[in-house]
């Protein structure tokens, strides 16, 4: 097929990164703003797992394993298609917490 306006690139835009020293200072900012609202939780979580975001809106609890402390990710819900185990620092399971309260316990997704 014959491209009228030439060769068509995707332009790929990076969001600017936070530098290390400051992300301290910037989780404590969202956890003073609210912090039993599903978005602060959700921020701070995919902060400490280092997770993409729709990883973190898409999470259920039967993922979680708060015993082992491993968040496992099916391989259907990750872009490289491998199922991702997700060591869960010792903040990560206080924060699910409150987000379970959020929902009475009842939903079946974490955020």
């Amino acid at each position: 097929m014959l491209h009228l306006l030439g060769p068509q690139h995707d332009v790929v835009t990076h969001h600017k990164a936070l530098p290390h020293g400051e992300v301290a200072a910037a989780i404590e900012r969202v956890r003073a703003s609210d912090p039993s609202r599903v978005d602060t939780l959700a921020f701070e979580f995919m902060v400490l797992t280092a997770a993409r975001g729709a990883e973190v809106r898409g999470a259920v609890w039967s993922e979680m394993d708060l015993d082992s402390g491993v968040w496992t990710i099916p391989a259907t819900r990750m872009k490289t298609g491998r199922e991702q185990r997700v060591p869960l620092c010792g903040r990560a399971p206080e924060i699910l917490e409150p987000a379970r309260k959020l929902e009475g316990g009842r939903s079946q997704s974490c955020s």
